[in-house]
């Protein structure tokens, strides 16, 4: 009885030290890293400073039962020691002796993953190795062929995207009278997805809420050019061109903000759910850092909630649309849209604007607090360009994003360096090659291919600070009398070296008025052509470095005339038409104008020309005037003049030419700060208002506001400092 139990127990104790005596050999077969997107051949490049995903996959002849491996990774640059994100199930699901690697490749659980953090990815090289590997189901013991190799990715330098999103408050035209504006929440989401699906090692986003201009007769002449109704809301371009004006107040006159900084309008459904299309003013052919765009936000539509799959707000998938538009991308052609990007790769194995075919491309998203980490297949993402649903970039998406923001970076260092056509000029073979990556050079048509050899960048003025310029920005209604004025305006040649570029604070200077003479204004105009009508919207002086001196576009019925008092004309410049973006087919009609010309001397007047014939006029009569201006905080006499602002607190000021003003028309921007004059929140832009009175924001009895009056050519800048407090009984 005793044998028979000592057999037993060694009988059941077999099969562990037969599994203890066990080693399994595995391979490992490949390594790659991604950041965003990425093919097996690691062709697109990787970032320092943006978190990075190694994955290690594995072959064996083993195969008779799952192997749970995990292990950790070393990184040779920084010697630390990450754990792989979840274990590897190594089955014949996964095994690359048995399955097609593409397949591997879809499966999160396919590969071992180790996610390495934006702060230990480093310019260089980034070198991993696998240390402590271990089987965890079986407890077996494992042998690794080339877990000890060193892999290494090169890392290219860190990119910064600078975005400002301005949330527009609107509703005094909608039926109910509701005022309406984005959710912190529409902020946050848009704020992620820029964070997530863009290549650049930080995204620095700066918000602002400012009521929508729905009142401007110029704003008006637009609505009825195009047929909209503000009863459904605002319209996108009536937006941009609000977006316009505030960006020239923040970033022209000195308000701190970096002249890189892209700007994007939030415009909230209103509380049926109907949302705003979204549009940029135009897709820039070279790089143009004033370039805006807007789209909606929400979480009421059904389309667009379908589309872009994100139950918190659909705000996301939008901005990372449209800014993506502003750094000179077109749209591929797919889900309802028109195709006018020439070098988006056309694979016949995807049809509908797929990332890659099956295992080509993988899209990773490592994730944050309002969205989890995962794996997005080449087949199931579109390119986030397309109106397809689950958007992500695509490899070419991915690598033109890069190569756009490698412009701005050299931009940023060196200003006046001649622009390259490989960095700079979105249309050029050089750039959408690279974009391309492996899937070959682009094959243009013969025409094409010539007009973009043609259109060098040695052929095109770039204007400094020390030329003074123009910068054009309309609003047209097509005709098809003007076919073929849309020819690329991408001619630079090299700047003035002597050119010295102004102190971007001259104009927050604590002081008296100040005079302040800009080395350039910028014009927008609406202007409908099917009747030769139009007004303009405004004249705004720019003090910005990267501006260009373009050449004419000859075909084009829209000209403008720059004359002196005496109607003498001193300058023309004919200007090419852009179509506004992500417009519905039937309203394809809509375009803008947008060009850089130098301002002669005398010159008194702006014309702006449609076929010949004079539509609108800006006349210039001397310079904008000194303002007196006054302020004070109004509190209630439960408030202590000492405590914090209560909720009933409001600031209220009111300014005024000093002076008997006849000239043409002022503009008035409205500034605050809070740190004493080196930054400024705009509060109100644009407007021809002479008050304004606003709640009172937390703690800011000590901020400095200021007013900004424009002629158009000139403007006087005033300050008042500590408001006094008026206590209302």
């Amino acid at each position: 009885m005793k044998r028979s139990l000592l057999f037993g127990s060694l009988f059941l104790l077999f099969p562990l030290l037969a599994k203890a005596d066990d080693s399994i050999q595995i391979t490992v077969e490949h390594v790659e890293a991604l950041q965003i997107v990425q093919d097996s051949k690691s062709t697109v490049p990787l970032l320092a400073g943006r978190p990075t995903v190694v994955r290690f996959y594995f072959s064996s002849p083993y195969t008779k039962n799952t192997m749970s491996l995990t292990a950790d990774a070393l990184v040779a640059s920084t010697g630390q020691v990450i754990h792989a994100d979840t274990p590897l199930r190594l089955d014949t699901n996964n095994n690359i002796n048995s399955v097609d690697f593409s397949t591997v490749r879809l499966n999160r659980r396919g590969s071992l993953n180790f996610v390495i953090q934006g702060n230990d990815v480093g310019e260089g090289n980034l070198q991993v190795s696998l240390v402590n590997l271990r089987e965890l189901s079986h407890g077996l013991n494992i042998s690794c062929d080339g877990c000890d190799k060193v892999s290494s990715f090169p890392i290219e330098p860190k990119r910064t995207l600078k975005v400002r999103l301005i949330g527009f408050q609107y509703g005094s035209r909608v039926k109910n009278g509701a005022t309406i504006q984005p959710r912190p929440e529409d902020f946050e989401i848009a704020t992620s997805w820029l964070k997530r699906l863009y290549p650049a090692s930080e995204v620095k986003v700066t918000t602002n809420i400012l009521p929508l201009d729905e009142e401007k007769p110029e704003y008006l002449f637009l609505a009825k050019a195009i047929g909209w109704k503000y009863e459904y809301g605002p319209d996108c371009r009536v937006v941009d061109l609000n977006l316009q004006e505030i960006r020239g107040s923040e970033v022209d006159h000195g308000g701190g903000i970096d002249r890189f900084t892209h700007y994007y309008g939030l415009v909230q459904e209103d509380l049926n759910g109907r949302a705003m299309q979204g549009c940029a003013l135009a897709i820039p052919d070279v790089y143009d850092s004033a370039a805006v765009a807007s789209g909606p936000s929400g979480i009421k539509n059904p389309s667009l909630s379908e589309r872009c799959e994100d139950s918190q707000s659909y705000a996301g998938c939008q901005v990372v649309h449209e800014i993506a538009h502003e750094l000179g991308r077109q749209h591929p052609g797919f889900c309802d849209q028109d195709s006018s990007d020439p070098g988006f790769p056309r694979d016949p194995n995807i049809a509908s604007g797929q990332i890659s075919p099956p295992g080509d491309y993988i899209g990773w998203d490592v994730g944050d607090s309002t969205h989890g980490m995962r794996l997005l297949g080449g087949s199931s993402a579109h390119d986030l360009m397309t109106y397809c649903a689950n958007i992500w970039p695509s490899g070419y998406t991915a690598r033109a994003l890069k190569r756009a923001l490698d412009c701005e970076a050299e931009r940023f260092i060196n200003p006046q360096k001649p622009l390259d056509a490989s960095l700079c000029n979105f249309r050029s073979k050089e750039f959408l090659d690279y974009a391309r990556g492996p899937e070959g050079s682009l094959m243009l048509p013969a025409n094409v291919t010539s007009r973009l050899e043609t259109q060098s960048l040695t052929s095109r003025v770039e204007a400094t600070w020390a030329r003074r310029q123009l910068l054009i920005a309309g609003s047209v209604r097509l005709a098809s009398l003007i076919e073929g004025a849309f020819t690329p305006d991408v001619n630079l040649q090299d700047p003035d070296p002597t050119a010295e570029a102004p102190d971007n604070n001259q104009a927050t200077k604590i002081g008296k008025t100040e005079d302040w003479q800009a080395p350039g204004i910028r014009f927008l105009a609406v202007v409908d052509t099917s009747n030769l009508t139009g007004k303009i919207v405004s004249v705004t002086p720019v003090v910005e470095e990267l501006k260009y001196l373009s050449s004419d576009a000859p075909s084009s019925l829209v000209s403008i005339e720059a004359r002196d008092e005496n109607d003498n004309t001193l300058l023309v410049k004919t200007i090419d038409v852009a179509v506004a973006t992500d417009r519905p087919i039937e309203e394809k009609n809509i375009g803008y104008v947008r060009t850089t010309i130098p301002i002669p001397l005398g010159v008194k007047s702006l014309v702006l020309k449609i076929g010949g014939r004079v539509i609108d006029r800006k006349e210039f009569a001397g310079k904008a005037p000194p303002l007196k201006i006054a302020g004070e905080y109004r509190a209630s006499a439960k408030n202590s003049t000492a405590g914090p602002p209560s909720s009933t607190e409001s600031v209220f000021l009111s300014w005024r030419p000093e002076i008997d003003f006849k000239g043409s028309d002022l503009t008035y921007t409205v500034q605050r700060s809070d740190d004493g004059g080196n930054t400024w929140e705009t509060i109100a832009a644009a407007t021809h208002a002479t008050e304004l009175q606003i709640p009172a924001p937390p703690n800011t009895r000590d901020s400095i506001y200021r007013v900004i009056a424009t002629n158009g050519l000139t403007s006087t800048i005033n300050k008042v400092d500590k408001l006094p407090v008026k206590i209302d009984n």
